[in-house]
């Protein structure tokens, strides 16, 4: 499909839409904090700042350092990176989305940001070609997000082009992207409810800080609300602290399970809510073993239930594999090709899924550092070796636990199968023999020691009674006659 004009023009309109909705709405917010603290705090032309301090918020949000004074600032909010991007992907939903727009879009985008950041009064740590590459990351992610779900590439990406692999692995692949996805989510509502625990607990301690340092209500709120740009970095700081790694701020003081001291650090009212040292060794064992735990539940899950790997063989409607259909089968063997089989798909699914998790990690980390300052604030955030590790191996371990308790419970399921065949057999034994007994018990005894029944013959009204008697050596027959054949005998003994 070639491009128009129209398409440029939606490009253009989406561009110059987003950065005009972002600006007013932190342009207002700006002006209305710079205001209250003027009014409240006694300061005079405050609010003049409120235009160069709207473009230095809109550069930093999108990872551009700055510098003012002794100040040199490279901690990104995320938070208002993360409303930036959701709202050019509404825009561009929409307005209407093409490649061609794309373009025009991200050209008209990166170029308002260099003659932003050359133009601002505030000292700009990259430099301008870094200022738009990194501004036209954030303006492309947004704009892909609406544009690729209106493309036919999901269509033609599909789990089909894949067919030349085994569906084992295909099958391995998808519940790895699954658990992935289910982890990075459980460790996000970790995170959130660590910060809101952080809040609870410290709320007193902010508000003191305000007291000592002179802030009325009003401006309070306002520093509070505009703190809360940085709730994704903070996040992002309390998933390393709950895993026992902990975070720094600069040389000044460490923030761990086992210590936490904010007397030294600067006079910056959030920092106040930053935890203290969990006294309760259990405490801390539960909360560095909540990766550990997460991984095992999952991959449980992910053994035993007959939607997944079923490696236990259970049918889909909940019942057992192992009916009474089943005794008259013969019992597998565990150690063969068919057992390797069953557990290739989790192993696969497990490893791909710490493999994803390694490096996920490292780089959300690396997102939330920064500096407030130089030498002793130079580097606030998370050591992301220690963090990455504290994470990644327990949820390893975890699925290790999973996968070895799999293989003990086919195991088991084997043992006892053998053990009921064996019994079925001794009982099937035993009940032959017993039918085999009772059969010749039954059966009529001989009336002599070796005797035939005797027979009556009757011929020409003469009756003739045999009797034989079985004997090693000879059988004689002895017939009774009558008195008339007594007299003539008709056989050769009888004579």
């Amino acid at each position: 499909m070639r491009p128009t004009l129209k398409d440029f023009g939606k490009g253009l309109s989406v561009s110059a839409l987003s950065l005009a909705l972002y600006a007013i709405a932190l342009t207002c917010f700006n002006a209305l904090m710079l205001l209250i603290i003027s009014m409240e705090e006694g300061g005079q032309g405050v609010t003049d700042y409120t235009m160069t301090f709207t473009e230095s918020v809109i550069l930093l949000s999108q990872g551009v350092g700055l510098e003012f004074e002794s100040i040199r600032l490279t901690l990104v909010p995320w938070g208002l990176t993360i409303l930036l991007v959701v709202l050019i992907r509404s825009a561009a939903a929409r307005l209407g989305c093409s490649w061609s727009g794309f373009l025009t879009g991200l050209a008209v985008w990166a170029a308002v940001h260099a003659w932003m950041a050359a133009t601002v009064q505030m000292v700009i740590i990259d430099a301008i070609p870094f200022v738009m590459l990194k501004t036209g990351a954030v303006y492309a992610v947004g704009y892909l997000w609406a544009l690729i779900p209106r493309t036919n590439l999901p269509r033609r990406i599909t789990w089909k082009d894949m067919a030349f692999l085994p569906d084992p692995v295909i099958d391995a692949v998808r519940a790895a992207l699954r658990l992935t996805a289910i982890i990075v989510t459980c460790f996000v509502v970790i995170s959130f409810v660590t910060v809101c625990t952080w809040t609870a607990l410290n709320h007193q301690a902010m508000g003191r800080l305000f007291s000592s340092m002179g802030m009325e209500t009003g401006s309070a709120i306002m520093t509070t609300i505009a703190s809360m740009i940085w709730l994704p970095t903070f996040m992002t700081w309390a998933l390393s602290w709950v895993s026992g790694s902990g975070f720094s701020i600069g040389s000044l003081t460490t923030f761990s399970l086992w210590n936490g001291q904010a007397q030294s650090l600067p006079t910056i009212p959030v920092f106040a809510l930053f935890p203290e040292a969990v006294e309760l060794p259990w405490a801390r064992i539960a909360l560095m073993a909540m990766p550990f735990a997460l991984s095992l539940i999952l991959g449980l899950w992910q053994m035993f239930a007959s939607s997944r790997f079923n490696v236990l063989g259970r049918e889909h409607d909940g019942s057992s594999s192992t009916t009474k259909d089943d005794d008259t089968r013969d019992t597998p063997e565990l150690v063969s090709w068919k057992t390797v089989r069953l557990f290739v798909p989790p192993t696969i699914a497990f490893c791909l899924t710490c493999v994803l998790i390694s490096v996920l990690l490292p780089a959300v980390f690396a997102m939330a550092n920064g500096s407030l300052g130089y030498d002793r604030l130079a580097h606030i955030g998370v050591d992301i070796a220690a963090s990455t590790q504290t994470l990644t191996r327990p949820t390893a371990l975890g699925f290790l636990a999973a996968w070895l308790l799999g293989v003990i419970a086919v195991a088991a399921r084997y043992g006892m199968a053998r053990l009921s065949q064996t019994i079925r057999n001794r009982n099937s034994r035993i009940s032959t023999t017993a039918k085999a007994s009772k059969a010749d018990d039954e059966s009529p005894k001989p009336t002599g020691t070796d005797e035939r029944t005797p027979r009556t013959v009757v011929s020409d009204r003469r009756t003739d009674t045999q009797s034989a008697t079985a004997s090693t050596v000879e059988a004689k027959t002895f017939r009774t006659v009558s008195s008339a054949e007594s007299v003539n005998p008709t056989t050769k003994e009888d004579k």
